[in-house]
This record gives C-alpha cells, sequence and structure tokens, in this order.
C-alpha cells in the first residue's frame, strides 16, 4: 500500500527533541518493514521549505537554506517522491457531497 506522509511527519523526523520524533519515526519504519511504501509529493516540500526556513520566533525551525535542502535530498531519496500526474495522485480537488447540516 502507499502512504502519503504529512509534511508534519517530515518536520518530526527531523526534530529529534520534539516529543513527537520517536512517534514519528515508529510509524515511518513500522509501515516500512510491513511493505508499505511511504511517498511524498512536491506540495510536501513546499511546505517543509517554508517552516524549515522560517525564524523560530515565527514558529519555523530557522534552518540553513544548505540544511533544508540536505533534508528534502534525503526525503527525496529515502521515500518516493511521486508526481500527482503519474502516480493517481491527483492535484485536482476531490469533490463530495458535505453531509447534511453543513
Amino acid at each position: 500500500m502507499i502512504f502519503l506522509v504529512d509534511t508534519n511527519v517530515l518536520l518530526r523526523l527531523i526534530q529529534q527533541s520534539h516529543a513527537m520524533h520517536a512517534d514519528a519515526r515508529r510509524a515511518a519504519t513500522t509501515l516500512t518493514r510491513q511493505g508499505n511504501q511511504l511517498s511524498i509529493i512536491a506540495q510536501n516540500l513546499i511546505e517543509f521549505w517554508a517552516v524549515a526556513t522560517r525564524p523560530t520566533v515565527n514558529n519555523g525551525l530557522a534552518l540553513s537554506i544548505a540544511d533544508t535542502v540536505a533534508h528534502i535530498k534525503t526525503f527525496a531519496h529515502e521515500g518516493r517522491l511521486q508526481n500527482p500526474e503519474s502516480s493517481g495522485l491527483s492535484s485536482r480537488p476531490i469533490h463530495r457531497p458535505c453531509p447534511k447540516g453543513y
């Protein structure tokens, strides 16, 4: 099965002092050991860049551009960077009816 990794998981994987680091690592390890594929798309990298390079006073990680690029290269190498058009992960919105009352 293919799992699209949330950007928050990517961020927690690099933040070893974060309370959710161990959980993010355990989830990624468990899923891959079970034979699942972890995937990321360009949107993940855009969001990751925004948070990683943002100053800590603005709820970012304040990483240098070089460090951020290195992490992105690692994600692209270890994970499988998906092209939304060729992978079945469409960038087009999914329209579903809202439940009654909304």
